[in-house]
């Protein structure tokens, strides 16, 4: 479970290395000249709104085939498709006719997390695809049902997969084990969100800032404390979709 070490050019997860939109140690052209840049090679891809990951020399997308959703593993030098993962997948849509997924893959060391627009938590190996443990938080957590499916990108934190489940009975929030997906503590009580996790610090303390339907959270990564909720967004037919950030 030993993080890769990052470098320039990867962008493991939702708005790049530290969830904040920056790339770091990068250099941009002063120009692109008439033609913009130039292509290196394109992929077809099935469905969906989640964008991709980029580590290792790989590149994973995340897409909706008619019965499955299918993690797949591009060559990020000449986008051979090195491997796909598929897992069964049926869901219709309701408001909006788009039939997932939403999430955006996150690579966490040798492993792809990635969470399924019906709410299967998914861990495969980066190096073949190859499924290494899976939950199924729909039928565990039995959460009240958003618009459009399940729509949070999860967050690791150390050895924790923490995700933005919206179940019932204390279990808005919920950590997984990295290794093998048992549940490690869930907390809070309110539906989902379409807004991603992000973590800061607090002193020694490592949060995970979760915006779910209604409320802004604070939660110890380490235990599942909730050190704060304050109401944040409106009922009726609304979502919570964007990202927090830390300013200073």
């Amino acid at each position: 479970l030993t993080p890769i070490s990052l470098s320039a050019g990867d962008w493991p997860q939702i708005l790049g290395p530290d969830r904040d939109g920056v790339a770091t140690n990068e250099r941009l052209h002063a120009a692109w000249g008439n033609r913009g840049p130039k292509k290196l090679w394109e992929s077809p891809v099935g469905d969906g709104f989640a964008g991709v990951a980029v580590a290792a020399e790989k590149v994973i997308s995340f897409v909706r085939e008619p019965k499955a959703e299918v993690v797949q593993c591009h060559d990020a030098a000449t986008g051979e498709v090195l491997w796909q993962s598929p897992s069964p997948c049926d869901y219709q849509g309701g408001i909006s006719t788009d039939k997932g997924p939403r999430c955006v893959p996150l690579i966490a060391g040798n492993r792809v997390i990635t969470l399924g627009v019906t709410g299967r938590l998914r861990c495969t190996n980066l190096a073949d695809g190859s499924e290494l443990w899976q939950r199924d938080t729909t039928a565990d957590f039995e959460p009240l049902e958003g618009y459009f499916g399940v729509g949070s990108t999860p967050v690791l934190a150390g050895d924790r997969v923490i995700v933005n489940v919206g179940g019932r009975k204390d279990a808005s929030i919920v950590a997984f084990s990295l290794k093998d997906g048992s549940t490690l503590w869930n907390t809070f009580t309110d539906a989902a969100s379409y807004s991603s996790p992000i973590l800061t610090k607090s002193g020694n303390t490592t949060l995970a800032i979760v915006v779910t339907r209604l409320h802004l959270c604070g939660i110890d990564t380490a235990d599942g404390r909730l050190l704060f909720s304050l109401p944040f967004g409106a009922r009726g037919p609304t979502v919570n979709g964007a990202s927090p950030g830390i300013l200073g």
